[in-house]
């Protein structure tokens, strides 16, 4: 399984947003196979239908409540599994 480690920012914790840069592009575009909607599974919670935004390159994460878990966290690991992709704190 393959992963990728990406920097947490302010913006991201309070847009409830998952953020990649432009020099990331077309590594995350092959880890999600251009996927439009990806499930993310975060804190044992599958979130289904996750729409991935390519032009902005961010994720959808659903708000602020989600995030307040990676407040004390600086970096995010994607790890793609079966059939989500596991969100995971550092």
């Amino acid at each position: 399984m393959s992963k990728i480690k990406l920097e947490l920012k302010k913006r991201n914790k309070s847009f409830g947003i998952i953020t990649w840069p432009f020099s990331m592009d077309e590594t995350i575009r092959d880890f999600l196979k251009s996927n439009p909607t990806i499930d993310i599974m975060f804190e044992n919670q599958l979130y289904p239908n996750r729409k991935v935004d390519y032009k902005y390159r961010r994720i959808s994460f659903g708000g602020k409540s989600k995030m307040k878990k990676l407040q004390d966290s600086n970096y995010i690991t994607l790890e793609k599994q079966k059939k989500h992709v596991l969100v995971k704190g550092h």
